[in-house]
């Protein structure tokens, strides 16, 4: 009873202690809890680098000190300065410093006759672009419910709030803003203020071949040409072992199939049996003796390659517990053409032991 009477007043006063407002520095290093780590008199100097504060904010913040200051980790929000649009090719911009997400803000009730769409720059605001080399949008406007477009027409009648468009981009800049980019009379002050970016955007989902998902921003046309470029990649390498692979696509057998032999004679047995209009590629070969023989790998036709028969492989000379193990399962390491790359396809592959020893052969293989 004593000892659990001394933690628990042990634990009050440390509580006590560093919640308490009366100490006026702390330790040199360490984290910190604090309403307020700017104001909070028990985080005043000295404190190094080397310490940070929780900030019980909404949500929370972590700040480090700076040997001034309690500036925060990782990027804050900005505001640009506010500009009057009130002709055409007008810009109200802010520095992103590697946001990538903005909201520019327009009073409740403004005159603006015009055009406006979202734009970005990637040489510190000395030029925008409102689309990118392909022609996709650079940037997109995106309402509350997360629909996506490219510019906003005014006037959109009189609303009771002001207007807050958020502006996104998946492209590098240093500025995001707004540009009037048709103009007919009136104007609206206009202030863009940069933001962390969202990680909690939405998602489109698409499911290619294998079962495999895809996933880019919802909405975001900007996006498009590369996702369908992916997309098309994935299924080529997935599918059939990637024979379909269109150009400039490396494309990798699917080896799912599997064959062994446990060879004890001198003759010529099937490995993997033949598939009309296919060709037998080998991911993975393993072979061993138990003995002094020779092996080579052999096509051919009917019962255990007896017809059309060529070798697609050198003859290995092996002596006991001597073999060879090639290919980790990416990738074509055999196949069962002949050589100058002739036959092979609509055959099937046998393996030719020379004498009565044993030989175990493993492969993993793809037909197609």
């Amino acid at each position: 009873m004593k000892l659990k009477v001394g933690i628990a007043l042990v634990v009050v006063l440390l509580f006590g202690a560093f919640f308490g407002a009366g100490i006026a520095q702390v330790v040199s290093t360490g984290w910190f809890l604090s309403l307020s780590c700017a104001t909070d008199p028990r985080l005043a100097n000295p404190v190094t680098s080397r310490s940070f504060c929780v900030e019980m904010a909404v949500p929370p913040k972590i700040r480090y000190w700076d040997g001034t200051a309690w500036a925060q980790m990782g990027y804050e929000d900005t505001t640009g300065t506010a500009v009057i649009l009130d002709s055409l090719n007008e810009i109200a911009s802010v520095a992103v410093a590697g946001q990538r997400t903005a909201v520019a803000r327009i009073p409740a009730s403004v005159s603006l006759s015009g055009t406006l769409k979202p734009v970005i720059s990637a040489d510190n605001g000395a030029t925008f672009i409102e689309t990118d080399h392909a022609g996709a949008a650079a940037a997109v406007f995106v309402d509350g419910a997360g629909a996506r477009t490219t510019s906003l027409v005014f006037p959109i009648g009189v609303p009771t709030n002001p207007v807050t468009l958020k502006i996104e981009t998946w492209l590098p800049a240093t500025h995001i803003g707004v540009k009037v980019t048709a103009y007919t009379s009136g104007s609206a002050s206009t202030t863009v203020r940069a933001m962390a970016f969202d990680a909690n955007r939405s998602v489109a989902t698409t499911t290619v071949s294998g079962g495999v998902e895809l996933k880019t921003p919802a909405g975001d046309s900007a996006m498009d040409e590369t996702f369908n470029a992916a997309k098309v990649t994935v299924e080529n390498v997935i599918t059939a072992g990637g024979q379909s692979a269109a150009a400039g696509v490396t494309a990798y057998p699917s080896c799912t199939g599997q064959a062994f032999l446990n060879m004890t004679t001198a003759t010529t047995t099937e490995l993997v049996p033949l598939t009309a209009s296919e060709l037998i590629r080998l991911c993975h070969v393993h072979f061993i003796a138990n003995g002094t023989t020779t092996v080579k790998f052999v096509n051919g036709t009917g019962s255990n390659c007896a017809s059309t028969q060529h070798d697609v492989s050198p003859i290995y000379n092996l002596t006991a517990q001597v073999g060879m193990s090639a290919g980790n399962g990416t990738g074509t390491v055999m196949d069962n053409t002949q050589a100058g790359g002739a036959g092979g396809v609509g055959e099937a592959l046998c393996v030719t032991n020379s004498q009565a020893v044993n030989v175990q052969v493993f492969v993993r293989y793809a037909k197609y």
